[in-house]
């Protein structure tokens, strides 16, 4: 079994517990599955689940700090929330969490700048080396002395019609 898929199995308890023992996840992991970890397997193990908690949190405070520093700066997260969190009664064992989809970024210094650029845009985008295959797209423009500038950027799980509106 990979790292990562016993990362996301291991996530909940780890979630709760963060300061869970090596000894206890090598102990679920024979019990459950059968399989004999090694401390440095359940070491990677535990470091990614924990990363991939961290993560969730990391890009609100992205957000947040942008918006402090760079007063007039927009910021758009989109994030897409489970059904059952729609429903009346919500199914308490479920993960309620809603999961990231997209995030728009155009600096308040770009809007300005954008008001002096030639009267063009260049659209480009590229693959991001993540586990969930994200890309990067970023809309550009060119100033006066032929610089490029860059006026806003966003990630996206896709480069799709839904992606650009």
């Amino acid at each position: 079994m990979s790292s990562q898929w016993l990362s996301k199995a291991f996530i909940k308890n780890i979630c709760e517990n963060p300061k869970i023992k090596l000894r206890t996840l090598i102990r679920k992991a024979h019990s459950k599955w059968n399989v004999d970890l090694t401390k440095t397997k359940a070491a990677r193990v535990k470091q990614q689940a924990l990363d991939e908690i961290n993560a969730i949190y990391e890009d609100t405070y992205y957000a947040a700090e942008l918006l402090r520093s760079n007063p007039g700066t927009t910021v758009r997260i989109q994030v897409q929330r489970p059904l059952e969190f729609q429903l009346e009664i919500p199914i308490p064992s479920k993960d309620m969490r809603p999961r990231f989809e997209r995030i728009y970024i155009c600096l308040d210094a770009c809007k300005w700048s954008f008001m002096v650029c030639r009267p063009m845009i260049g659209l480009d985008g590229c693959f991001i080396k993540t586990p969930y295959g994200d890309q990067l797209l970023i809309a550009i423009g060119w100033d006066p002395t032929d610089q490029i500038l860059p006026i806003a950027y966003v990630v996206v799980e896709a480069e799709a019609k839904d992606s650009w509106t």
